[in-house]
């Protein structure tokens, strides 16, 4: 357990909405020495770097079980990752595909207002909703594929429609002046096969499968793994037919 101590304004200190958490939990947290209301703006609450990261973690991870079909769970950071997913062994835990589109996704650059990104998403809701098929079609299909190299021949069948929507969600941003990076995407499909996952079951080895995809010039890749899930995490994983667990890492730097 992380301390906020007497100078806990040197360590670092991230800030949480009020709406975000409730008042049993801040009393919780405050007589902890974690967290404590911003004066200079009571809607925000300081809270100890780990301690926020960590929360609002968890926070995704249960929103998520009340909306399941608006609302994944998502981390950058691959110590909260496992904290919240990840099994310590095969014990009470379960095997899914670990899916991670590589220096793929434009995404925003943290300089554009969050205003900038709600409007371009109202206005471009069909094309986005379209693209975000298409990753479901890819995922639907490597999930319910019977061995590996029908795996690799799904990425491959896919590669070139993933590109083409790619490079058409880039040009919408850049018509809208939003200002990309290209980052990653994860996420953790549930394995359909009886057969693959009865493989997979057995022996947890990393699935050799990756595919190049040259976007604009960047090198890009599609990789297929496995994950070890702890089992607590069974529920929520049925809860989605598509993948139940999106993580996205910005590439700084390689602004355009």
């Amino acid at each position: 357990m992380w301390v906020i101590n007497k100078n806990w304004k040197r360590n670092p200190i991230w800030r949480v909405h009020s709406d975000k958490i409730s008042q049993k939990v801040y009393e919780f947290l405050h007589d902890r020495g974690l967290a404590e209301v911003d004066k200079e703006s009571w809607d925000w609450i300081l809270m100890e770097e780990k301690t926020s990261l960590l929360y609002m973690s968890l926070l995704a991870k249960y929103l998520a079980d009340v909306n399941p079909d608006f609302t994944v769970p998502g981390t950058d950071r691959n110590e909260y990752e496992k904290m919240i997913y990840r099994a310590s062994s095969h014990h009470n835990s379960f095997v899914s595909l670990d899916t991670k589109f590589m220096n793929v996704l434009p995404i925003p650059r943290q300089d554009i207002p969050i205003s900038n990104i709600l409007r371009f998403k109202r206005k471009r809701r069909d094309e986005l909703l379209h693209f975000r098929e298409v990753i479901d079609n890819v995922y639907r299909d490597i999930s319910t594929a019977e061995d590996q190299n029908e795996i690799k021949q799904i990425v491959i069948s896919h590669k070139e429609r993933i590109e083409r929507e790619i490079k058409e969600l880039k040009r919408m941003m850049k018509e809208e002046n939003i200002k990309i990076v290209f980052g990653s995407l994860k996420s953790l499909l549930d394995i359909k096969s009886p057969t693959f996952l009865t493989a997979l079951g057995t022996s947890i080895a990393q699935i050799p499968i990756q595919v190049q995809i040259p976007i604009l010039g960047i090198t890009a890749a599609i990789q297929i793994g496995c994950y070890l899930v702890d089992k607590r995490n069974l529920q929520r994983a049925r809860l989605r037919k598509s993948p139940f667990a999106y993580l996205y890492h910005a590439e700084t730097e390689r602004v355009i």
